[in-house]
């Protein structure tokens, strides 16, 4: 049977056996090279290939195969972000250096992120502060911590920054833009962003 299968199924799927196509719908799901969204969404491909089975039997009615993939995948898509089981694509990220001794208000469709850190060198430890502002300049939320361990000040700022991040993804506020009077970390995140471009491009 495998070398049936393999045979028929090297040249797409078979147009006479709905047996040999679901095994290598299955065959295919275990494959390592497939893509991991991709991978959890094939119960929801299974299942609306069966509703599509129903309608043609009963109400001699079929959709085409990109409408019932399209449809799966976007049902297994909101399935799966609701159940935090596939994180939403972060928006990209634009980094932008701009001298500026005054605070000024974000856009009407975004909020403002002010990020700042202090580290001492005696005890290896720093604080974090950070206040969210919206378009009118009032202010939403703010926090503050201390980390101990911290070797620079460099990482200081880093380590407030990714503390920050973390704390606007788990509330789901996704349009902001972070502002730092660190004189450090710009040049840092720069380099990082000019080394992953060129990694993708490669």
């Amino acid at each position: 049977m495998g070398t049936i299968v393999d045979s028929i199924t090297r040249a797409g799927f078979s147009p006479t056996s709905v047996f040999l196509n679901v095994h290598y719908l299955l065959a295919c799901s275990k494959k390592s090279s497939v893509d991991p969204k991709l991978h959890l969404a094939f119960p929801w491909i299974l299942w609306h290939i069966w509703k599509n089975r129903n309608l043609f039997c009963f109400e001699q009615r079929s959709n085409n195969a990109e409408a019932i993939l399209s449809k799966a995948l976007e049902e297994a898509s909101v399935w799966l972000q609701l159940n935090a089981y596939v994180p939403v694509d972060p928006p990209a990220m634009e980094l932008e250096v701009v001298d500026s001794h005054s605070w000024k208000k974000p856009p009407s469709t975004d909020v403002k992120c002010n990020v700042g850190s202090a580290w001492s060198a005696s005890n290896s430890t720093s604080g974090a502060a950070s206040i969210l502002r919206d378009s009118g300049g009032e202010a939403v939320l703010h926090s503050r911590r201390s980390f101990v361990g911290v070797r620079s000040q460099l990482e200081a700022d880093l380590i407030a920054h990714v503390w920050t991040s973390e704390a606007l993804s788990d509330l789901k506020i996704n349009r902001v833009i972070l502002e730092t009077s660190s004189s450090q970390l710009p040049q840092s995140l720069r380099g990082t962003l000019e080394f992953t471009h060129l990694m993708e491009e490669a």
